[in-house]
């Protein structure tokens, strides 16, 4: 409730009735560590470890967006939000994308089969950043 009420005219000033979303970064993580993310094991309250939670922040994250931009439009709009996190139920929100990669035909190749499982797996609205983005733009000569 609390991060749907964010998106409301007047915490969100300043934006047009017309909202578009992009939810990046929407699970926990932790950079400077052994894995990627939080550790596996690191608990949540007394009993629940990280990897039985990590995606299902994200879809509740997804969720209270999209539930935001309906309630600030009276329950006219239908929400577009992106994210890149998710879990099961998450395609009745909203599309995904499957996160950063580099612009190489290598990962082209890999995320063709990616987005395509997902959509046997019930996710119709996917996508994967075509144009990469850790990859380090060089000029040519002519």
């Amino acid at each position: 409730e609390w991060w749907a009420s964010q998106f409301s005219y007047e915490k969100y000033q300043g934006t047009t009735e017309r909202l578009f979303t992009w939810n990046d970064m929407n699970e926990p993580s932790v950079f400077h560590g052994p894995e990627v993310s939080m550790p596996k094991d690191n608990l949540h309250g007394s009993d629940w470890e990280h990897r039985d939670v990590h995606n299902i922040f994200g879809h509740y994250m997804h969720r209270a967006t999209a539930e935001g931009q309906i309630q600030r439009s009276g329950g006219n709009a239908r929400p577009f939000v992106l994210s890149r996190a998710f879990f099961v139920g998450s395609h009745r929100v909203g599309p995904i994308w499957t996160g950063d990669n580099h612009a190489s035909w290598e990962h082209l190749r890999m995320s063709i089969p990616m987005l395509l499982s997902l959509n046997v797996a019930g996710y119709p609205f996917v996508g994967a950043r075509g144009t990469g983005l850790m990859t380090r733009y060089v000029e040519r000569e002519n």
